[in-house]
């Protein structure tokens, strides 16, 4: 017997195919070994990430340790120079150290002079300020050296350690240019106007003599242009500066020669002819002025005033 056509077929209509129902794969269990690897591994990559990342976070915060250590090394070192413990602690090398010399051969035991002449034993001594054993090694040459160039008659001065035992000094004096009067004080000075001493003054007497505020320092310039005129240079006794501007000289007959304030050579060659021509300064005179150029005044001892108006004595 033929089977029976459903309607659908008649139709041409095709039959609907029952859906498949899907399943899920169901996944083999693994075993139990393979789990624990699994576990133990993930545990070793997570402990290699946090010590990366220590890593990363040391190295980030490297330079931060080093400012934050030198800071506070630099704060407990300043904390201990406040104290003073730095001091104490030098005081007290130094101190073991010079008594460590002083017991020695290498102490202070011959002090040697080079040069002195004028200066006083004494102050050179107070000066120096070196005692007999006190340790060479840790004898302060420099502020001795400093300390003698203040003296009166020193201008240079050195100290030297002789070892093993020994001072030498070598002191280069002051030469006197000239004798500076001021306010009736005597003092020695030299070519800078320097003022040396003010003793030893009567050996130095055969020096220029100047007077007044100021001349100490035009002292060697006119030194200079007297001995371009011996024969007015052996008159002169003394030189007054008047107003810091010109000179009076003083001859040893009591006249007084009274300079320009400029141009002060030619004023003294005319000096110069008048006392080789008519031996002016055996005359009766106080004063001889030449501060002018042109004319020549003469006063004489009995206040009478002359006139010259060129070099010989017509009035």
């Amino acid at each position: 017997m033929r089977p029976l056509i459903s309607l659908s077929s008649l139709f041409g209509a095709t039959p609907k195919r029952k859906a498949k129902r899907k399943t899920a794969k169901k996944t083999p269990k693994r075993p139990a070994a393979k789990r624990s690897a699994r576990k133990k591994q993930s545990f070793g990559k997570w402990l290699q990430g946090r010590k990366r990342s220590f890593k990363i976070l040391r190295q980030n915060l490297a330079p931060y340790a080093v400012v934050m250590s030198l800071a506070f090394v630099c704060l407990i070192l300043a904390v201990l120079w406040a104290s003073g413990v730095f001091g104490q602690m030098r005081e007290e090398i130094n101190r073991f150290s010079m008594d460590l010399f002083a017991e020695s051969k290498f102490s202070i035991q011959h002090v040697t002079v080079e040069g002195r002449g004028y200066t006083d034993k004494t102050a050179l001594n107070a000066a120096l300020n070196a005692e007999r054993g006190q340790s060479l090694l840790h004898f302060d040459v420099n502020a001795a050296r400093d300390r003698l160039q203040t003296l009166e008659w020193v201008s240079e001065a050195s100290v030297l350690r002789l070892w093993p035992n020994a001072l030498h000094l070598v002191l280069v004096e002051s030469r006197p240019a000239a004798i500076w009067q001021l306010n009736g004080k005597l003092q020695l000075i030299d070519r800078q106007g320097h003022v040396i001493s003010d003793n030893h003054i009567a050996q130095f007497g055969n020096l220029p003599h100047v007077v007044g505020k100021g001349a100490n320092y035009k002292a060697a310039e006119l030194t200079e242009l007297l001995a371009q005129y011996p024969l007015i240079r052996a008159r002169v006794r003394a030189a007054v500066r008047i107003g810091e501007r010109r000179w009076n000289l003083r001859l040893d007959s009591g006249v007084d020669v009274q300079l320009p304030d400029t141009n002060e050579e030619r004023a003294l060659k005319r000096l110069l002819v008048l006392e080789e021509e008519h031996r002016l300064f055996a005359r009766d005179i106080s004063i001889i002025d030449l501060r002018d150029h042109d004319r020549l005044y003469v006063r004489l001892n009995s206040d009478k005033v002359l006139q010259f108006n060129g070099p010989g004595l017509d009035t």
